[in-house]
Order: structure tokens, then C-alpha cells, then sequence
């Protein structure tokens, strides 16, 4: 999940050339461990890259011919694009020559997603449709979720889709409409979509010319590859913008694309993208925004934003909070910036800061937290998950705030989850609190009745650590959040 103003090096590095890949590669796969997958045209293979620099590589034998799409469930669980060999879309492992055959067509599927209920979508770019079939159970017809089977650019009908993104919240699905130069959303279970972007849109920020693929973070901020203007779009708070590619012109300079067709995402926000015309995998360095929270003199903000003050390097993740140096940033000594809420409730005796035990040294979330409440929060003990690239993850719990006047009511995320939303009431006391993340899930509601009703949240950040003071109560809490 990006910030709105999320920012990527102008200049990539290539991974992949032809020698490794082969030529003009279509897709690109990034799975949760950043095992890069890509389809070899010529060679009836899938090239893995993986490593701390995706300099270590494997193949994967499959029963290829000009494929032109790969979707990873698992390692052992690929769907790869088999139209040219065996027909339709087939499903195989990663230590097996054999291709089991899932979806049966009489065109290409140009692009393929998995949702969360297991169904396989095909863009169906000849017959101008989406489809999807279970793969649960193989009794099930194929489903048309898109199009009408004629070319059109009305709210029903598509014209050469490409690129498919299923939004595994809610199942609504955006499609690449190339040849109508927009992106369709279709919601769920709906027929008629809605122009999110390019052309018919309702605020037309930017103009795309044939998009081939999509993509979309947990904020539901949209990404496109403007294939036809040699680019690479991203969507923010003030519409779309250009963030890779943007020399106006193809190329095969580093800060260049030429008839790019699919883009993906490693887990450190880093930007890869199949240069289709230029025969290589580009790579474009996430750019984190880096701030000190420290308010110095002359500043009118609370950023490391003098003239002298460097962000964070590239590919690093923030680090602990310090104030600038004369001519320079403490680079080791950073935090991403954090948005403070409202303090809520009284003022304790004893007055805390999880981000003082934690020992802050890169983006820090809770993934576990204890309430104990009656009429009142009686406390709250936080366990926090705190990771950067250099130093990897570490798992802290931080002391119980309060006191142990009933039993404790534990709230557990899952991997990957953060809480974007909280609930609550306070007076004298916080007397009330509740959890929402970013997938949905609600804790159960721990305290009284009375007292003040808040609601806390901040679009496109998540909670990072919390501050406040405590008695024999949580007197006070003061929630803290990180673009997300």
C-alpha cells in the first residue's frame, strides 16, 4: 500500500536482458517471497529470479509457445498461458514438465487473475470479453463477468481488453479496455462498469493511449502501463500522474520504455516492469518519503526538508527519527513521517511512548493487541512487528498500560494486515476501543457506553505506534500513523 504521493527513481536498472528471457516478454509475476516469474517466448520455459540482487535463476520447463500471461498461486501452483501449445490456460508446478489444462478456448487469454475465491478470469481479447471459471470444481460453465462478445465502448461492451485486476476485497474488477484507451471497473456480480481512467472518465486527469496492464494496492490507488505512450501511470489523492517513463518519447535509456505491456510489485514497493520492445526487465527503486518529525528552526514543517538534508537512500525503508546535521541527514537515523491523532482522554500519572521500548529502527505496525476493560479500558498491551531491508524483522511487546482489573480480550492480525481505522469513546477515561484493518476485519468492541464516541482514521495511512498515560486505567491514548 502506497502513500498518494508515492515516488519511484526515474532511472531503472535492467534484471533480465533477451539473453536470460528471451524476446519481447509479455508478463511479469512477483510472488510474496519476490520470486520474480517470467514466461520465456522461445524455449517452452518460466526464468525465476530471485536472491538479494535477482542475480540467482532457475527454470521451469512448461509446454510454452508464445505465452503471453503467468499467475502464481503458490511455487507449486502456477497458471501459465498454453493457447499456442496445448490450448486455453493450464496449471503446473515448479518441479514438473507436465501441463494440466484448466480453461479450454478458442482464443488467447491475453491476461489471467486468481481471486480469493479461487476463480481463474481470462481476458478474452478476440471475442472482446472477460471470462472466469471456478477452480474449485471443473462442473462449473465459464462465467461471463465483462463484455458482451462484440466490440463497443459503451458501459457493457469492450473493445481488445488486456491487462484484468481482481480487488480481492470486494471482487470488483478493472480491465484494461485497449482499444478504448480507458480502464473499466465492473463491480461485482455487475455487467455495467464504470471509466475509472483514460477516455469517458469523469475527471480525466490523463490520457492513455492502449493499455495493456493494471495493477492496484491496498488503497485501491490504480496503476497502468500507457503502453502506446511508453509509460507507466500511477493514481494519487489529486487523480493520475506520471511516475516512470516520462520522457514523452520510447527508448532504451534507463529512464526510457518502449511498448511496455506489464508491470508488478516486489513487498518493498519497488516497481518492475516487462519492456517489451527493448527486450528486458526494468526495475525502478522505491523512493521512500523520509521525515526527522522534529520541527527545527526556520522549518515550516516538521520534514528533513532544509536545502542541505537528503532523503532516505534508495531502497531503504525509514529508520529511526533524528534531527539534520549542519550540511547533512543522519541516514541511519530516520523515520517515515507520522500524523498524531487527537489525545484522548485525561492526563495520567504515568505517561508512556511504545515508540521509546520498541527501539524504532524501520516501519514499525501492531500485529497483536490486549485489551482489558469493564466500564472503562483498564489497559492495553501492544506487540509490535518492526522490519527493514538490512536488519530484517523483529517482534516486540510493549509493557501493559493500566492496570489488571479483568481479563484480558486479545485482537490478532494476520500477516500483512495493518489497522486502518479505530473506534472508541474517552472522557476523563478512554473508556472504549475498536479495531479496524485494512482487510476488513473488526475487533469486538472492549469497554463502556459512556462518554464522548470517537472515530480516528487518516486515507492511505495505517496505525504505526501508540502514546498516552495510565493509572489504574488508560487515563489517555494518542494513536500514531505512517503513509501506508
Amino acid at each position: 500500500m502506497f502513500a498518494s504521493n508515492a515516488s519511484w527513481n526515474a532511472n531503472g536498472t535492467t534484471i533480465a536482458n533477451s539473453t536470460l528471457i528471451g524476446s519481447h516478454p509479455f508478463d511479469i509475476f512477483i510472488d510474496k517471497n519476490n520470486i520474480i516469474y517470467v514466461p520465456k517466448q522461445d524455449s517452452k520455459q518460466i526464468i525465476l529470479l530471485f536472491g538479494r540482487n535477482l542475480t540467482s535463476t532457475r527454470n521451469v520447463s512448461a509446454n510454452l509457445s508464445n505465452s503471453s500471461t503467468i499467475f502464481v498461486k503458490t511455487s507449486d501452483d502456477i497458471y501459465v498461458d498454453t493457447y499456442y501449445s496445448i490450448g486455453g490456460i493450464s496449471r503446473i508446478t515448479s518441479n514438473s514438465t507436465i501441463s494440466i489444462s484448466r480453461m479450454n478456448l478458442c482464443h488467447q487469454c491475453s491476461d489471467i487473475f486468481i481471486s480469493r475465491n479461487d476463480l481463474l478470469y481470462c481476458s478474452f481479447t478476440e471475442n472482446h470479453q472477460v471470462l472466469a471459471s471456478s477452480l474449485i470444481t471443473t462442473l462449473d460453465p465459464l462465467l461471463i463477468v465483462a463484455g458482451t462478445g462484440s466490440a463497443g465502448s459503451t458501459s457493457t461492451t469492450l473493445r481488445n481488453p488486456l491487462g484484468i485486476f481482481v480487488d480481492n476485497t470486494n471482487d470488483d474488477l478493472y480491465v484494461a479496455d485497449c482499444r478504448n484507451n480507458r480502464i473499466q471497473l465492473f463491480k461485482s456480480e455487475r455487467l455495467t462498469a464504470t471509466t475509472v481512467a483514460g477516455s469517458g472518465s469523469i475527471n480525466v486527469t490523463i490520457d492513455l493511449n492502449y493499455p495493456s496492464g493494471i495493477a492496484l494496492d491496498s488503497s485501491s490507488y490504480l496503476f497502468i502501463v500507457d503502453s502506446g505512450n511508453n509509460r507507466i501511470i500511477g493514481e494519487g489523492l489529486n487523480g493520475f500522474r506520471c511516475i516512470v517513463g516520462c520522457t514523452n518519447s520510447s527508448g532504451s535509456a534507463s529512464n526510457q520504455l518502449n511498448n511496455p505491456w506489464s508491470l508488478s510489485f516486489d513487498s518493498y514497493g519497488n516497481l518492475f516492469v516487462s519492456d517489451q520492445a527493448n527486450n528486458r526487465i526494468q526495475k525502478f527503486n522505491f523512493i521512500p518519503s523520509c521525515y526527522d518529525r522534529i520541527k527545527n528552526q526556520d522549518e515550516t514543517d516538521i520534514d528533513c526538508g532544509g536545502s542541505n538534508c537528503s532523503k532516505c537512500p534508495l531502497n531503504k525503508t525509514c529508520l529511526l527519527n533524528s534531527d539534520c546535521y549542519i550540511n547533512e541527514c543522519n541516514t541511519t537515523s530516520y523515520t517515515c513521517q507520522a500524523t498524531s491523532g487527537t489525545a484522548r482522554g485525561g492526563h495520567g500519572s504515568n505517561s508512556f511512548s511504545d515508540l521509546d521500548v520498541v527501539g524504532l529502527y524501520g516501519r514499525t505496525f501492531p500485529i497483536s493487541i490486549i485489551l482489558r476493560c469493564g466500564s472503562y479500558i483498564d489497559a492495553i498491551q501492544v506487540t509490535y512487528e518492526t522490519s527493514n531491508q538490512t536488519q530484517g524483522s523483529v517482534v516486540t511487546q510493549a509493557p501493559r498500560r493500566g492496570g489488571t482489573n479483568t481479563g484480558p480480550h486479545q485482537f490478532d492480525l494476520l500477516p500483512g494486515e495493518r489497522i486502518v481505522k479505530v473506534d472508541g469513546r474517552s472522557g476523563n477515561y478512554v473508556t472504549g476501543l475498536q479495531f479496524t484493518t485494512s482487510t476488513g476485519n473488526v475487533s469486538a468492541y472492549c469497554g463502556g457506553s459512556s462518554d464522548t464516541a470517537f472515530t480516528e482514521q487518516y486515507p492511505g495511512y495505517v496505525l504505526s505506534y501508540i502514546t498516552g498515560s495510565y493509572g489504574n486505567w488508560l487515563d489517555q491514548i494518542q494513536f500514531h500513523w505512517i503513509p501506508a
